[in-house]
C-alpha cells in the first residue's frame, strides 16, 4: 500500500517548480509530445546510419519518421509563448519586469545543467573515445559555452554537443526577446501584421546554402514569432474570445488536422528555401485549441505526462548521448530485415534507458536549480 500511495504522488513530488507559481499542466503535456518526438526522431537517426538503412521519405510511415524532427518547433513556439505571455501580462497589470531578474533567471535556471553536459561530453570525447585532442577540440568546446557556435562556426554543428545548435538558438531569442517585445508592444496590430509577413516571407529570403541555415535565429524566428502571436492573441483579444465558440467536434477536427499537418506532410519535399512555411501557423492554431477548448483533456491534464514534458530540458541534454552509448549495442539486434520492426525494437530498448536516465540528471541536477533562490540558498549554507 504504501508503495502504491508512493508511485500515485510520484508525478506530484517530482513536478517541475515555477518561478512565478503559475503552473500549467498544457505547457507541461505539449512539452512531452515535442521531446518524446525529438527522441523518436534520434532514435531514427541513428539506428538507420548504423545499420546502413537507406531510408528515402517516401512511403507514408517513413515520413511520419522523418517528420519527428517537427518536435523543435513546438519547442521554439512554445518558448515564444510562454516568455512573450509573462511580457504580456506585466504589460497589461502595469508590472514592471526587472531586466536583470530576467536575465538573471536564465542563467540560473539553464546554465548548470548545459555547463554539466557540456564537460562531460567534451571530457569523454577527448580523454576517453580520444575522437579529438584538447586543443582541437577546444575552441568549439569554448563557442558552444557562450551559445555562439552557428555564429562562429556557421558550416558545422556544435561538435561538443551536436543538439546543443537548438539551444543556442534558444538562447539568443532570450536575450533579444525584451528588446523584440519592446518594439511589437508599440504598435500590436502593426506588430501583428509584420509577424506575418516575416512568418510567410523568410523561407523566400533566397538563401542558397552555404551554411547550416537552420541552425540559426534568423531561420527560426518565424516561430519565436507565433509564439509571441499565440501570447498576444490570448491576452489582449479576451473580449473577442469571449464571444468565440468553437464546437468542440470542430476543435477537435481541426487538432487533428493540425496533427495530420505537423507529422504526416513532408513539407521538406519542397524546394528548401523558395517554399512557403506554414508549420508556425499550423502550431499557432494548434496551441490555440489547446489552451482555450477543452479537448484531449484526459492526456493533457494527465500528470504523468506532465511530469515527462516537465524535465523535458534533462531529457533533451542527455538523449542522444545515452543512445550514442547504449545504441552501439543494442542496433546489433536486429529481428527483421524490414525496418520498421527493428526501429520499434530500438524504440522498446532505448526509450526506458533514456527516461530513466533523463529523470535521475533531472531529478539531482536540474530540478534544485529550478527554485530561483538556489544561488542564494546555496551561498547562504557556505558562510
Amino acid at each position: 500500500m504504501d508503495f502504491l500511495k508512493s508511485f500515485q504522488q510520484f508525478p506530484e513530488k517530482y513536478k517541475r517548480i515555477i518561478s512565478n507559481g503559475s503552473y500549467s499542466p498544457k505547457a507541461d503535456a505539449i512539452r512531452f509530445v515535442a521531446i518524446i518526438s525529438v527522441i523518436l526522431c534520434h532514435i531514427h537517426s541513428y539506428t538507420s546510419y548504423k545499420n546502413s538503412y537507406q531510408i528515402h521519405v517516401i512511403d507514408f510511415e517513413e515520413r511520419w519518421i522523418y517528420n519527428l524532427f517537427q518536435g523543435i518547433c513546438l519547442f521554439f513556439v512554445l518558448s515564444g509563448y510562454i516568455l512573450s505571455n509573462a511580457f504580456f501580462q506585466a504589460r497589461n497589470t502595469n508590472q514592471k519586469i526587472s531586466l536583470k531578474n530576467y536575465y538573471w533567471r536564465r542563467v540560473t535556471r539553464l546554465e548548470p545543467a548545459y555547463f554539466i553536459t557540456l564537460i562531460f561530453s567534451f571530457l569523454v570525447f577527448v580523454f576517453v573515445l580520444k575522437k579529438f585532442s584538447f586543443d582541437e577540440l577546444l575552441p568549439h568546446f569554448l563557442a558552444s559555452l557562450f551559445y555562439l557556435n552557428n555564429i562562429i562556426y556557421p558550416h558545422t554543428h556544435p561538435m561538443v554537443l551536436q543538439i546543443a545548435w537548438t539551444l543556442e538558438v534558444e538562447v539568443q531569442f532570450y536575450l533579444l526577446l525584451p528588446f523584440i517585445f519592446f518594439l511589437y508592444a508599440k504598435n500590436l496590430k502593426l506588430a501583428r501584421i509584420i509577424s506575418l509577413l516575416i512568418i510567410f516571407l523568410i523561407p523566400f529570403s533566397g538563401f542558397k546554402n552555404p551554411i547550416n541555415f537552420h541552425t540559426t535565429l534568423f531561420y527560426q524566428l518565424p516561430y519565436f514569432l507565433a509564439g509571441m502571436l499565440l501570447a498576444d492573441v490570448l491576452n489582449n483579444e479576451k473580449k473577442w474570445m469571449e464571444k468565440l465558440t468553437i464546437p468542440k467536434a470542430l476543435s477537435m477536427m481541426l487538432a487533428l488536422i493540425c496533427i495530420a499537418l505537423m507529422w504526416g506532410i513532408n513539407w521538406y519535399d519542397y524546394p528548401t528555401y523558395f517554399r512557403p512555411d506554414l508549420m508556425p501557423i499550423v502550431i499557432f492554431v494548434f496551441y490555440f485549441l489547446i489552451f482555450t477548448q477543452n479537448i484531449f483533456a484526459n492526456f493533457f491534464t494527465n500528470r504523468w505526462v506532465a511530469l515527462i514534458g516537465g524535465m523535458c530540458y534533462s531529457l533533451y541534454l542527455t538523449h542522444y548521448i545515452i543512445i550514442s552509448f547504449v545504441g552501439k549495442y543494442s542496433v546489433q539486434l536486429k529481428v527483421s530485415e524490414y525496418y520498421l520492426l527493428n526501429y520499434a525494437l530500438q524504440i522498446l530498448l532505448l526509450l526506458p534507458i533514456i527516461l530513466i536516465g533523463g529523470f535521475l540528471f533531472y531529478r539531482f541536477i536540474e530540478l534544485p536549480t529550478m527554485n530561483k533562490d538556489w544561488v542564494k540558498n546555496l551561498i547562504a549554507k557556505l558562510k
